[in-house]
């Protein structure tokens, strides 16, 4: 695997859709939280045996979905978003029952 590439959140859209393009699918979505209250979202790629990951951090707590681009993220997001408190802006999932609220049963 290539060494993790990191990207400013306002260019995460732009890269993953170069991924897309070039047929890799989302393997992986992760979050680290940091000191300042942000988080650093890692993003795994796999096309064949190459794999790819990209680095980016929230700004504001917020990130861009990459919803439109890769489906699988959406449940991955929706847990990061409950973990989290982070908003990734364009999922139109996020409002859905978590699985990490109450149960009302």
């Amino acid at each position: 695997m290539a060494s993790p590439k990191n990207c400013k959140p306002q260019n995460l859209l732009t890269i993953l859709a170069r991924y897309k393009k070039e047929n890799y699918r989302l393997v992986s979505l992760t979050a680290l939280p940091q000191e300042n209250g942000e988080a650093e979202l890692n993003y795994l790629l796999a096309r064949g045996d190459r794999l790819a990951q990209l680095n980016c951090k929230t700004q504001n707590r917020t990130i861009n979905s990459i919803y439109s681009l890769f489906i699988g993220a959406d449940f991955p997001e929706r847990q990061i978003s409950s973990l989290f408190n982070l908003k990734f802006t364009g999922n139109p999932n996020l409002n859905l029952n978590s699985f990490f609220t109450e149960s009302k049963l």
